[in-house]
């Protein structure tokens, strides 16, 4: 009996801070409509969203919103950028990945990693869904750059997506303020 009545305890602290989620107030940073798989012609945009809160800045989402209004909910738990092809010089051709866990235990898929190609002064410009192939042929501008941290934008209680070759000092990537 201990046992299970410890089970609806951890069940409810998780469904607890699901919910947290869907009733925070957000924010669009960046918004990919339309994505090219067939497979996924349901889906009409993925979304990420940061919370309005700034204190939760930096514990982002994304949103797969489908053509018949309903949503998934995924919470970002890691991001990181590099430069393309070569990470150690600058060039205008941005890659940022975005790994999220669904918010509702069992809900498939359970997590998705997507990943964003954007221009020199990150803007998004394509999308890809990395477990489906599935490509996202327009990205729309993103409302802020504060979510990366550049030498341009090195905003610590805003910035959570990171560079990819090692955490610079300073770079406090997903996580609360």
């Amino acid at each position: 009996m201990t046992i299970l009545r410890k089970g609806f305890i951890a069940l409810s602290f998780v469904l607890c801070l699901a919910g947290q989620v869907r009733a925070a107030s957000y924010t669009r940073l960046l918004q990919c409509d339309t994505p090219s798989d067939p497979r996924f012609k349901s889906v009409g945009s993925l979304v990420v969203q940061r919370p309005e809160d700034p204190k939760h800045y930096r514990e982002p989402i994304i949103v797969l919103n489908y053509k018949d209004g309903s949503q998934q909910t995924f919470r970002v738990r890691g991001t990181t950028w590099l430069y393309s092809p070569n990470p150690l010089v600058e060039s205008n051709v941005v890659i940022t990945d975005f790994a999220a866990d669904n918010v509702v235990l069992g809900q498939n898929p359970a997590s998705i990693t997507f990943e964003m190609r954007s221009n020199g002064s990150f803007q998004p410009l394509s999308g890809l869904i990395k477990f489906t192939s599935s490509t996202f042929q327009t990205c729309g501008d993103q409302s802020t750059s504060a979510y990366y941290w550049t030498r341009s934008s090195m905003t610590r209680n805003e910035a959570f997506a990171c560079p990819g070759l090692g955490k610079p000092p300073g770079c406090p990537g997903v996580g609360p303020n």
